[in-house]
């Protein structure tokens, strides 16, 4: 059975599944001779050149790049070669599976080797993602601020001022009808996408999970949550938004009637490649807030980590800092155009920019919107361990709402119970 170092607040967290042991110690690194040889996955845009670009300048350490599928078949790829011993040194995480995979014992802790460098260069709202129960568990690489963009055109054709409040986005919602009945402000995207509706929860306050001493907090129905929820239901009981799926959202956009969307920084590059066309109507602004004063939160995002089995930690760490650290890694990234990283680390915000055209933004400087919609994300946020279980119940309780009416916000204790009871099960400490 493999051995799996934790950190004392989240030893007792920690899952059996097989691969997991209640001892645990660091593996000891390889005796070789050349080069350091890492092996690495990732799904995200360009990474291949990122990797040629490391190994190019770079003697000591050589990384062996596989491409793999995002999303869900990842962690399931990387949980399944966990298990079996043959995962890689280093791969891609999403911000929302950091502590799942860090209580199954699949990610090291290292704090001896990031802490200095994420105190330094990151933000307090992203560093709390990958940094809890007394552990760092990986590092940093893009934001996905959440922003509004917008058919700057459009809102001028009918007289609509972009909105700085959610009150200001339902008057301007119900404006765009009045003006043209065949278009609609935006969409109810928000109840289908259980991390856009995290992230209008988090923008709006709340904070769904905490760690107490070694028992995780969840709480999935603050006010905060309610509020947020409750206000995208206004939209679609009203009908102020489009309620379509996203292929017929798509044609929309298209056609010009489906005038703005919420979504995180990396969007930016996404409608340009979609709607070609469109280049020059398009723009991007704060995301709307309940009081005016600026509030972002993460809607995407993505982070390097570790795995336990690792004998390479500290050329593995080195890696996973020039990505995210290095002017040479964002440029390498963003070589071809075709991406709008935001990077984490704010000091290399500069050299994204200077890389991405703004021509299908009128020019408008988006890095600068995005920096400081990063700078204003809510700090505090983590995601639970069972952050799966809670999407899944999540969309449920969306898809009985859609059948049975009522109103949406009432799940939400039963959505924090489900997810509860899934931690308990594993052995995850609960807090009272």
């Amino acid at each position: 059975m493999k051995l799996r170092k934790v950190s004392a607040a989240l030893a007792a967290t920690v899952i059996t599944a097989g691969m997991l042991a209640g001892c645990s110690v660091t593996p000891a690194p390889e005796e070789e001779s050349g080069p350091v040889e890492l092996t690495f996955w990732s799904w995200l845009r360009n990474t291949d050149k990122v990797v040629e670009a490391f190994n190019e300048s770079h003697e000591n350490i050589q990384v062996k790049f596989e491409q793999i599928p995002g999303g869900a078949d990842a962690i399931t790829k990387v949980v399944n070669a966990a298990r079996a011993g043959d995962a890689p040194d280093i791969f891609t995480v999403d911000y929302s599976v950091v502590s799942e995979l860090a209580t199954q014992g699949i990610l090291q802790d290292i704090s001896d080797l990031a802490d200095e460098d994420i105190a330094s260069s990151f933000p307090e709202g992203i560093a709390s993602l990958v940094q809890f129960g007394g552990g760092t568990w990986s590092v940093p690489l893009d934001a996905g601020a959440l922003q509004l963009f917008y058919r700057a055109d459009r809102f001028e054709e009918l007289g609509i001022d972009v909105p700085t409040t959610w009150d200001e986005y339902k008057t301007a919602a119900a404006a765009v009808i009045a003006a043209d009945p065949n278009s609609r402000i935006g969409s109810s995207q928000a109840l289908d996408t259980p991390a856009l509706l995290s992230a209008l929860a988090w923008q709006s306050g709340a904070q769904w999970a905490s760690i107490d001493g070694e028992a995780w907090g969840l709480d999935l129905a603050d006010e905060a949550t309610v509020k947020a929820i409750d206000f995208q239901q206004e939209l679609v009981d009203e009908g102020l938004v489009w309620t379509d799926p996203g292929n017929v959202l798509g044609q929309k956009a298209a056609a010009g009637t489906y005038l703005s969307l919420i979504s995180g920084t990396w969007q930016a590059a996404g409608l340009a490649t979609s709607f070609p066309d469109q280049a020059g109507l398009w723009r991007v602004a704060p995301v709307p807030t309940w009081d005016g004063k600026p509030a972002s939160a993460m809607y995407g995002g993505s982070s390097y980590g570790i795995t336990a089995d690792s004998a390479h930690r500290e050329a593995a760490y080195e890696f996973i800092k020039w990505m995210t650290q290095s002017p040479e890694s964002i440029q390498a990234r963003m070589g071809d155009g075709g991406a709008s990283l935001l990077p984490a680390a704010t000091d290399l915000i500069p050299t994204a920019a200077a890389s991405y055209d703004p021509a299908f933004y009128g020019g408008q400087d988006i890095y600068a919107e995005a920096q400081a919609s990063l700078e204003s994300i809510n700090p505090g946020w983590v995601w639970n361990p069972a952050t799966s279980v809670t999407n899944t119940a999540l969309l449920d309780a969306v898809n009985k709402w859609k059948a049975s009416g009522g109103v949406l916000s009432d799940s939400l204790e039963a959505v924090t119970a489900t997810t509860e009871a899934n931690l308990t099960s594993r052995g995850i400490a609960v807090a009272d």
